[in-house]
């Protein structure tokens, strides 16, 4: 159940979408007592601590939607440069290069300026 709304939360990409998710979810949440403590959890350190704000709609269009950026970027090298296969420390020197080459010449489709 939550973690279909914690998934729709992620999504979002509007504020007023995002509190309209947060009301569902927690409205639901409170039809269960058993759930107290977990609903009061996540909304002191989700929703109203310092973390509030952490990756709300800061996504430029084309990166990574995963709660952590990094799981993204190691599915594509996994996915485009190694095909899933283990290789040697000099393929992977190679496969960095050319990583590093792709990158720079996709560079100018992204604007990375806030």
């Amino acid at each position: 159940m939550f973690d279909k709304d914690v998934n729709n939360m992620h999504y979002t990409n509007s504020l007023a979408g995002f509190n309209q998710v947060i009301d569902e979810a927690l409205s639901r949440c409170s039809l269960y007592p058993q759930l107290l403590s977990f609903k009061n959890y996540f909304v002191s350190q989700w929703l109203v601590s310092i973390w509030v704000n952490w990756s709300l709609f800061s996504r430029p269009y084309g990166f990574s939607t995963t709660i952590n950026n990094t799981e993204g970027f190691n599915r594509i090298i996994k996915k485009v440069y190694t095909s899933y296969e283990r290789n040697t420390v000099l393929e992977c020197c190679m496969m960095l290069v050319k990583m590093v080459n792709d990158i720079s010449i996709a560079q100018d489709r992204f604007d990375l300026t806030i």
